[in-house]
């Protein structure tokens, strides 16, 4: 997300899109997709796979702008060291997300916050038997070939 927010601020600026030779059609594109993306993904939770799409493409653009920037300071004293420690800071930032333990995340830490559905998402402590209990009538009182419509499944 850090690299997707940087992408699209390198994008809205002419003098890197000048250097770089970046096109104007194709700067357009990135920032069209990638906001069109982040919007359709917060306002239909269905559709993340786009707001995905749009964040790889953003960020990919904000990591080749930055480094090919970092890497070409020619009128500006740049030390090996500096320009070496950016990359290993750069290539840590990639790694974390594969190193990270799987089954560390927020519905099994243990933290004693019961899963959104059965406290309607609310900073409550209190869980309910309600989802659990309905599912169960539904199963108890309905036909095996019911069709059930409802907006959150």
């Amino acid at each position: 997300m850090v690299f997707a927010g940087l992408g699209a601020w390198l994008l809205f600026q002419k003098k890197v899109n000048r250097s770089l030779q970046i096109k104007g059609e194709m700067a357009a594109f990135a920032l069209i997709i990638g906001f069109l993306g982040i919007y359709f993904s917060s306002a239909f939770v269905r559709l993340e796979v786009f707001g995905s799409i749009s964040v790889i493409i953003l960020s990919s653009i904000g990591i080749s702008i930055l480094i090919s920037k970092i890497l070409k300071e020619e009128h500006k004293p740049t030390s090996v060291v500096t320009k070496i420690s950016f990359l290993a800071v750069i290539v840590a930032l990639l790694m974390v997300p594969m190193v990270y333990p799987e089954k560390l995340n927020w519905s099994n830490s243990g933290s004693g916050m019961p899963i959104t559905i059965l406290n309607s998402g609310s900073n409550f402590n209190t869980s309910t038997n309600d989802w659990p209990d309905a599912m169960q009538w539904l199963r108890e009182n309905t036909p095996e070939d019911a069709v059930i419509a409802s907006w959150w499944v």
